[in-house]
């Protein structure tokens, strides 16, 4: 049910508050992280506008010399944001993505009530206790 080991501080409150790229719609409103032409890391709620399939016809991925087959089933989208407006490509299907929606909704305590509750089961070492042996 949950995983063995202790997530990020900055994963444990967003599994509540996430759904995955292939449950997104457009104009559903994520968190998205950038990079400014100048290098600078943002963060920005933004829109989606379009998703469209990731065409993979043109990409070619070797290892030590061996091509490796393309996953057929990646997304793009296009974001319109407050700082900047982006098109990200090749996006897993399973990828998580805070929204809007859940991170400002009524059931936000809720989420946080529960997400605090699988914290308080874990022990140091990030394991459920009881449940696993150390």
């Amino acid at each position: 049910m949950f995983p063995r080991t202790r997530p990020s501080p900055r994963l444990r409150s967003a599994w509540l508050r996430s759904r995955t790229a292939r449950d997104l719609r457009v104009g559903d409103t994520i968190r998205g992280d950038g990079l400014t032409h100048g290098g600078e890391v943002f963060t920005q709620w933004a829109t989606i506008v379009e998703i469209t399939p990731y065409d993979t016809s043109g990409c070619h991925s070797f290892v030590s010399g061996v091509e490796i087959p393309q996953r057929q089933d990646l997304l793009s989208f296009t974001l319109w944001g407050r700082l900047q407006n982006s098109t990200h490509h090749g996006i897993a299907p399973e990828r998580t993505f805070v929204t809007a929606e859940m991170a400002q909704s009524p059931a936000r305590e809720q989420t946080l009530a529960l997400a605090l509750a699988y914290q308080a089961v874990l022990s140091k070492a990030g394991r459920l206790t009881g449940c696993f042996p150390a």
